[in-house]
């Protein structure tokens, strides 16, 4: 009966070969615990991870899977066999979990993301719980509460760019409209102690009894555990939004900040960066004048670099948006002399490390 169950959880993607597809654990081995924890076996469970997350679950994983498809991590075939460490991530686990080069999967959803293989994992394709100004979807995690909000923009006939969001650093004070002043970044947050995605940018200030341009959200979490090794050939992003100009309001508001990349943790004896792991800051837009702001741009850079989105240019009166931070604060908006302020870049997130890496790929922040 628990085998019959167990086989009817929902598949994460149908490959070849006859290998098992499900996003956790058929047909458990035999064994102790495998890996990594302080205590290995506990109580009958198979616990995993070294660095900040320790999970143990009640059957090792087994079988081999490949991701494919979008993962909303409310909704997914995430493990229901978790006992402790994984109450509010989404666990996807097997013997070995791949991503294929060429393939894009967005993780989305209210919990972080966690993958975890008893051998090995490796991401040759895009694996996306970044924030993106031009889409609706919360990244994985991303829901995160707690963080220092600072002074907001005031407004005016000109209003005052909005402050970008903080992480590890501070993110980068919006831009002084005409009549408003620029908003205030708030304190870095703590070394976390627990997984959790980025922060906000902080909406821009109205001007001339128009509304204020949004600012973005912060990017998601991701952690990653392998007990043999992680490969990533291709990008792990979990970069924040540049701010956005929706309102398309051209009455001089401040520009929308830029959010802070989320949190990736990377968990093996053997950690091969040969491609790209950004957790960098979305851009801020900048303020209008006349003519509505230009929003700021998201991250860049593919498999081969962590670039920050291009900043808003604002028309001339209004202020520019700020670059989003690679490794550390975010740049502060312009100020607008007859138009709004730029909106503030976000500051960049936070990646761990816990085992010995090699490869030349960009870490962004740098563990």
């Amino acid at each position: 009966m628990l085998t019959k169950m167990i086989r009817s959880w929902v598949i994460v993607v149908v490959m070849l070969g006859g290998c098992r597809q499900l996003a956790g654990l058929d047909d458990p081995l035999a064994g102790d615990g495998g890996t990594s924890g302080a205590d290995g076996n506990d109580g009958g469970s198979f616990c995993y991870g070294t660095g900040l997350v320790h999970v143990c679950i009640d059957q090792q994983p087994t079988g081999d899977v490949a991701l494919s498809q979008p993962i909303d991590t409310g909704a997914f075939g995430c493990s229901t066999h978790v006992v402790s460490g994984g109450s509010n991530l989404c666990v996807v686990a097997g013997s070995t979990i791949s991503l294929a080069s060429g393939q894009v999967v967005p993780a989305t959803g209210t919990t972080p993301l966690m993958l975890l293989a008893t051998s090995t994992i490796s991401i040759s394709g895009t694996l996306d719980a970044a924030a993106h100004h031009q889409g609706t979807a919360t990244p994985a995690g991303g829901n995160v509460t707690g963080c220092q909000s600072g002074t907001n923009p005031g407004s005016g006939t000109y209003g005052g760019g909005g402050q970008g969001g903080s992480f590890l650093a501070k993110g980068g004070d919006g831009g002084d409209g005409g009549t408003g002043n620029g908003g205030t970044a708030g304190a870095a947050l703590a070394t976390p102690t627990a997984l959790h995605g980025g922060c906000a940018g902080r909406d821009g200030a109205g001007g001339g009894g128009g509304g204020g341009n949004n600012g973005g959200k912060g990017g998601g979490a991701i952690y990653l555990i392998a007990n043999g090794s992680i490969m990533i050939g291709g990008r792990v992003d979990v970069s924040g939004a540049g701010g956005t100009n929706t309102d398309n309001d051209n009455s001089g508001a401040g520009g929308g900040a830029g959010g802070t990349g989320g949190m990736v943790g990377l968990d093996a004896p053997s950690v091969v960066v040969a491609g790209a792991v950004c957790a960098i800051g979305g851009s801020g837009a900048s303020g209008a004048v006349g003519t509505a702001g230009q929003s700021g741009g998201d991250a860049a850079g593919g498999s081969t670099a962590c670039t920050p989105g291009t900043p808003g240019v604002a028309s001339t009166g209004a202020g520019n948006g700020g670059a989003g931070g690679t490794n550390g604060v975010g740049a502060a908006g312009q100020m607008g002399t007859s138009g709004g302020g730029g909106g503030g870049g976000g500051s960049s997130g936070y990646v761990r490390l816990d085992g010995t890496r090699s490869g030349s790929g960009p870490i962004q922040p740098a563990p």
